[in-house]
């Protein structure tokens, strides 16, 4: 852990029995489980707040690779079928 600064806070006594009993099982000192506790609920209240850029999401990308995939397995497959219809026309003629 890097610098420290002591401060002095209140818990309700629920909260004080969860996070005692989170230390003791965890093997852990009180002050590292709520420092990990706060630390898990800024970050996730900061991601939260984050908007998505669809340019960077990897759902939208990855529907995005699908759909040229598709786009072109399907230009792939009319090119065989007007390939096979002209030589089937070769052959008739």
């Amino acid at each position: 852990m890097g610098k420290t600064t002591r401060l002095t806070v209140s818990l309700d006594a629920t909260v004080y029995e969860w996070v005692t009993r989170a230390a003791a099982a965890q093997g852990r000192s009180v002050s590292a489980v709520i420092n990990d506790a706060v630390r898990r609920d800024l970050v996730r209240d900061s991601l939260a707040h984050m908007p998505i850029v669809p340019e960077d999401d990897a759902l939208t990308t990855t529907a995005a690779a699908a759909e040229e995939a598709r786009l072109a397995a399907a230009e792939q497959a009319r090119l065989a079928a007007g390939e096979q219809a002209r030589l089937a026309l070769g052959e008739r003629g």
